[in-house]
C-alpha cells in the first residue's frame, strides 16, 4: 500500500492540463491507479481523487460514495451537462485543506471514460455523485475550486466544518446503535 502526498494549491500538477492514457496501461499508470486507491482509502473524509492531486498528469480519477467501493474513470469527459444550478453548492478539496468553497455545478451529467479493462461507456450521473465526478474532471483540466468558486471566509468555514463534525460524530454513534 502507497499512500502518496497530496499536492497542495500552489502546485504545477494543480495548473496544467492532464493527458489521456494509451492503451495497453503501462505498469507506471497501473501504479498510478493503485496510489490513488490507497490514497483516496487512506484520507477518512475525502470522496475524490484526481491523478493531478498526487503528482501524476495523466487523465485518472477515482472517487466512492458511502458504502460502495472506489470507481476509476480513464480519460473521463463530459459529453454533456444539464440543469445548471446557479446555487452554489459547498465543496472541499484535499489539495486546499481546511477551506471551503462555493461554487456552482451540473445537476446532470453524461461522461464517456474507459475502465481498467479498456471497456469503455458513456453514463449519467446526478446529484452529488455528479458534483464529485465535475470536481475531479476539473482537476484533469487544471481547473481547482479556487479557479472557479468563491472562497468563504473563515468564520464561515470553521462553522461548517464544525457542523459537519457533529454529523459525522452522529453518524457514528448511530451505526454503533444497531
Amino acid at each position: 500500500m502507497v499512500v502518496r502526498n497530496i499536492e497542495k494549491e500552489d502546485s504545477v500538477f494543480l495548473h496544467r492540463e492532464s493527458r489521456p492514457v494509451e492503451w495497453p496501461l503501462s505498469e507506471s499508470v497501473r501504479q498510478v491507479i493503485r496510489d490513488l486507491n490507497d490514497t483516496l482509502n487512506a484520507s477518512e473524509h475525502a470522496t475524490g481523487l484526481a491523478a493531478p492531486q498526487i503528482g501524476s498528469n495523466v487523465n485518472i480519477i477515482v472517487y466512492r460514495l458511502a458504502y460502495k467501493s472506489n470507481t476509476v474513470m480513464i480519460n473521463p469527459r463530459i459529453v454533456k451537462a444539464a440543469d445548471f444550478e446557479a446555487t452554489p453548492k459547498f465543496e472541499m478539496c484535499l489539495s486546499y485543506p481546511g477551506q471551503i468553497y462555493a461554487l456552482p455545478r451540473y445537476k446532470r451529467i453524461s461522461v464517456y471514460f474507459e475502465d481498467l479493462t479498456g471497456d469503455s461507456y458513456v453514463l449519467k450521473y446526478r446529484g452529488f455523485e455528479a458534483t464529485v465526478i465535475q470536481h475531479e474532471i476539473d482537476h484533469l483540466l487544471g481547473i481547482t475550486i479556487a479557479d472557479k468558486g468563491e472562497k468563504l471566509d473563515s468564520k464561515t468555514t470553521r462553522l461548517l466544518l464544525e457542523k459537519a463534525e457533529q454529523e459525522m460524530e452522529g453518524d457514528d454513534h448511530d451505526e454503533e446503535e444497531k
